[in-house]
């Protein structure tokens, strides 16, 4: 794990003498979460994580409050002493730093909420996820597996960041690892999240993270029968197995004597006999549960006998089918990872004198039969020399062959060998179908007759996968969107087994990319000089509001078997609202929010409050079944196109009431003036430049611009009088860039932040 370090706390707790059932746990505590000064524009005092671990879908926690005050917290008369302390010595940070009228200190500690969303300062710190798989399933994945969490504002419901946790530091069952992670965020303040390099720390998050292993010991079943051993069957009465049979028994001597009003001696016999028997651990015969002979005549026992040797009789031939069916089945585990191939082959033979033809079948969308033509069957026989073969005959024996069964004509004693692929794409998460564990049965039968003689039964394991690029986008409803991924891929082996065939030796890094989703389109450019792979892919969103999960798997092939790497995209359709602009002065607009049902109180929250305000007090009500207009006041920095999220937040349940996506589309104001100035590259300089009043008034100017890392300005307004003209004072900044020409604006706004004129520089740096 980056940031954590080992420990060597043992946490097993399984007894060295049970029978083991191996499990494990991997417990996930978030501690407490800081950030940077001046990364935020907006603290968040609550927050949410979204993530996904081992074969669980991806879950969102409840909201954590951040507590920012001083430890211990005091709730009353009396302060709860917790164990986290926090140093008088640590330094102070955020508001507190410029006032310290409160006690502001990072990094925040988390705290769950209660009912009425205030936070339990009465129960421990921090918010504990737990998640059960098999160990040497998750050894497996904590061995090379790197959980991406997503952090959000509760608030706003913004994305804030995101972070990624490897779990290697604490692969063995036993040990714990706690530290922290960085919280990285695109230095535009985009919304893609990821490990890519263009990511900007904005904070650390801090956690700990538990392996414990588990050793469940199997008792002996029921109390009263024989303990359970693995491969043995322990002989039943009919009576305890058939609930028929007990119940027409029990009915035929409803009518009997009891034995303690007919043998008061031979009842008290009972009693001490299961009496002895609950002292040893097991439990008498119960007289609700079957006849008693004792209070049986030799008729009445004769008849019990009749009736027992008549169901047996008759569930004798179903259960001769079942033992041999299982004796006719094969059982093949198949351990599916989403988007690998796993190959099985099917091995019968022709139990005939003569030749015949046989129809192996089966009903799984997820199975298909590998043809022995082909490049694809050459290289999956490169691949899987075991498992891929055919017989002598090749393609002459197979003679139909379709989705759900294929036909082989097969000699007299002849053996037939025709190897199946499984492969399933069905990653499951976030509402989507997963990959289930079942039963696949593949039946191998006369055409003729149709007398099955033979069983290949795949036993559907899933194993859980993990995705190494991340990224989140915001995009409008019914669109076509084209993005871009980018991220360093590891070839030289396969996720499943590590094992895999180079299929190009003259291309051996190619790769090969396809989405589990079939209306995408995406292709990879293959980089020869690097590891970085840039992946390209169209995409036509849903309609708003909605989110959808792309998963993009790298193949090493062109037939798509060997999984390499799995990268995952979540698509948010919002619904799009278009803002058109000038650069340097604000621009009205507005939002229309239809109301629902009933009138509520919502707070309207942009992600770049700088760049868009909400000209309303919040929160504000949106009346029921009617439109309602959101003022918005925004003030462009860039000329181009622009994406910002309004949210708008029900105030009482603090849930999302809708989301839209703010189309910024700003155009440069017209330069009204040009100088060319050449400058040396890494020095200020101090220039100035004339001004004249156009107006026959007094008039007052704001001087701005929107490259301050640039230019900046001796005095920032202008007071001059009608035709007055004055000298307007430049500070060229220092440039460490790699461009030579740079072109900067000075704009001129009047009282009313109109941009009056548009003074344009272009800086030649020596």
């Amino acid at each position: 794990m980056s940031g954590l370090e080992r420990s060597g706390i043992n946490l097993s707790t399984a007894s060295p003498q049970a029978v083991k059932q191996p499990s494990a746990e991997v417990e996930i505590c978030f501690m407490a979460i800081s950030f940077e000064d001046d990364a935020l524009t907006r603290s968040p005092t609550r927050i949410y994580l979204s993530y996904g671990m081992l074969a669980q879908p991806y879950i969102t926690s409840d909201p954590l409050f951040v507590h920012t005050g001083v430890i211990p917290v005091t709730t009353g008369p009396h302060p709860l002493r917790t164990p986290h302390a926090r140093s008088a010595s640590m330094p102070v940070r955020g508001p507190a730093a410029d006032a310290r009228l409160e006690d502001v200190c990072w990094p925040g500690i988390l705290w769950t909420l209660e009912d009425d969303r205030r936070p339990a300062y009465n129960n421990p710190p921090g918010c504990v996820h737990t998640f059960r798989a098999k160990t040497s399933v998750c050894e497996a994945y904590m061995l090379s597996a790197q959980v991406t969490i997503d952090i959000f504002d509760a608030d706003t419901h913004h994305m804030i960041g995101s972070c990624g946790v490897t779990l290697r530091g604490v692969s063995t069952p036993g040990l714990v690892a706690g530290g922290s992670v960085e919280i990285v965020r695109r230095p535009d303040g985009g919304v893609v999240s990821g490990t890519s390099p263009a990511a900007a720390p904005i904070g650390k998050l801090y956690l700990r993270v538990a392996h414990v292993g588990r050793s469940a010991e199997i008792l002996g079943g029921e109390v009263g029968r024989q303990p359970y051993l693995p491969g043995v069957m322990w002989p039943r009465k009919m009576i305890d197995v058939d609930p028929e049979l007990r119940a027409l028994i029990q009915s035929t001597l409803q009518d009997s004597v009891s034995i303690k009003e007919s043998n008061p001696e031979a009842y008290r016999k009972v009693e001490q006999v299961r009496r002895i028997k609950a002292v040893s651990g097991f439990s008498p015969p119960d007289f609700a549960t079957g006849p008693v002979t004792y209070s049986q005549t030799r008729s009445q026992q004769l008849a019990t006998l009749h009736t027992t040797q008549t169901v047996r009789t008759r569930a004798l031939q179903p259960s001769v089918r079942r033992h041999l069916t299982s004796s006719a089945t094969v059982h093949v585990p198949v351990h599916a990872i989403f988007g690998h191939a796993y190959c099985v082959p099917f091995v019968a033979k022709n139990p005939y004198t003569t030749a015949a033809t046989f129809v192996i079948s089966w009903t799984d969308a997820d199975v298909r039969a590998v043809m022995p033509d082909g490049a694809e069957a050459a290289y999956l026989a490169r691949q899987h020399s075991s498992e891929v073969r055919w017989n002598k005959g090749g393609a002459s024996t197979i003679v139909e062959s379709a989705d759900d069964r294929v036909k082989v004509f097969l000699n007299a004693a002849e053996d037939c060998f025709v190897p199946f692929m499984f492969q399933s794409f069905l990653p499951g998460g976030e509402g989507a179908r997963t990959t289930v564990a079942r039963d696949i049965v593949l039946t191998f039968a006369c055409a003729k007759s149709g007398t099955i003689l033979s069983l290949l039964n795949l036993e559907i394991i899933p194993t859980p996968f993990y995705s190494t690029q991340h990224a989140r986008i915001y995009v409008a409803e019914k669109e076509v969107v084209r993005h871009v991924m980018r991220g360093n891929v590891d070839t030289s082996s396969g996720r499943a087994g590590g094992r895999t065939a180079i299929f190009d030796m003259a291309r051996p890094g190619k790769l090969y990319v396809r989405c589990h989703d079939p209306d995408v389109v995406c292709e990879i450019v293959e980089n020869t000089n690097t590891n970085l792979q840039t992946l390209t892919f169209k995409h036509t969103t849903r309609p708003a509001p909605s989110i959808h999960t792309l998963y993009f798997l790298l193949y090493n092939d062109p037939y798509h078997t060997t999984v390499c790497e799995i990268w995952r995209c979540v698509v948010h359709s919002l619904i799009p609202v278009h803002v058109s602009g000038t650069l340097g002065q604000p621009t009205n607009a507005s939002v229309v929010v239809r109301g629902g049902s009933c009138s509520r109180a919502v707070g309207c929250w942009v992600d770049c409050p700088d760049i868009a305000t909400v000209m309303r007090l919040s929160p504000m009500v949106l009346t029921a079944n009617s439109l309602n207009e959101i003022p918005l006041l925004v003030r462009p920095k860039i000329v181009g196109t622009q994406q910002l999220i309004l949210n708008v937040v029900d105030v009482d349940t603090t849930r999302l009431h809708s989301s839209y996506l703010l189309h910024l589309h700003t155009s440069a104001p017209p330069i009204t003036k040009s100088f060319t100035l050449t400058l040396p590259r890494s020095t200020t300089q101090s220039k100035r430049i004339s001004y004249t009043n156009p107006y026959a008034r007094n008039k007052t100017f704001r001087l701005h611009t929107p490259t301050p890392h640039l230019l900046a300005f001796v005095h920032n307004t202008l007071d001059l009088g009608p035709g007055e003209t004055v000298y307007i004072g430049l500070r060229l900044l220092a440039w460490s860039g790699d461009e030579r020409v740079v072109d900067v604006m000075v704009m001129l706004n009047d009282e009313e932040e109109r941009v009056e004129e548009c003074l344009g520089l272009r800086i030649m740096y020596e």
